[in-house]
């Protein structure tokens, strides 16, 4: 992940950095390229040590849940313009 590499040229890698890496992916892989950054800038600035992943997220997780919620409006608003038979009420394609 390119968003942590600047806080291990900060802190240097985790002693068990190779093991942890992996969890870092796993535990921070749903965020946005965007989000990530901002997360990880937000942590280093608070961080005397390399950041855990839920201090990467403490920054982002309104603006996470934000866009989660407009996703959810905007997917049913979508489903919401199609006809009985499948057909897109807005430009006729089939769905």
């Amino acid at each position: 992940m390119a968003a942590l590499e600047p806080a291990i040229d900060l802190y240097g890698a985790p002693k068990a950095w190779a093991s942890q890496a992996g969890l870092y992916r796993l535990l921070l892989g749903d965020l946005p390229p965007d989000l990530l950054a901002e997360g990880m800038v937000a942590a280093m600035r608070r961080c005397v040590f390399f950041p855990k992943p839920a201090e990467i997220r403490a920054a982002v997780t309104e603006e996470l849940a934000h866009r989660q919620h407009v996703c959810r409006r905007l997917a049913a608003a979508l489903g919401q313009c199609r006809h009985r038979d499948g057909r897109d009420a807005v430009e006729g394609r089939q769905g």
